[in-house]
């Protein structure tokens, strides 16, 4: 939202932002809450996710809506917007990732890459090599 300018460290999607945490260890210290909620967020638009960060001493958020919503993707459109006005759902599912969540994640990826090979099994229980 906003325009590059306006987003996660001049990320212009949700997945470039995701991406950038995972990356970056000073982009991931930085990050308070990433925030996904699925809901209506507009007429005929669902979803949309904030990031709440700390930068250059200063809290911020983050806005992300869908690529529909193209009144928002103007430069600046960040610095009036209200997400909670944008929630048109009577009811809506959110779910909070926390900094932790994202150290998990990078720590697994660099135990994978410590450690390629093939995985012990299917992630259901059933072992490789074995009927």
């Amino acid at each position: 939202m906003g325009g590059p300018k306006g987003g996660f460290y001049n990320t212009e999607s949700l997945i470039e932002a995701v991406a950038l945490v995972l990356i970056d260890v000073h982009v991931r210290d930085s990050l308070i809450v990433a925030r996904i909620v699925l809901g209506q967020t507009g007429t005929n638009s669902n979803g949309g996710a904030i990031f709440t960060y700390e930068h250059e001493g200063a809290r911020r958020q983050a806005f992300f809506m869908p690529r529909m919503a193209i009144s928002l993707a103007r430069e600046g459109a960040e610095s009036s917007f209200d997400f909670e006005k944008q929630l048109f759902s009577a009811a809506s599912r959110e779910m909070s990732f926390g900094r932790s969540f994202f150290q998990g994640v990078t720590g697994a990826m660099e135990a994978a890459a410590r450690h390629p090979g093939e995985p012990a099994g299917d992630g259901f229980g059933i072992r490789r090599g074995r009927s």
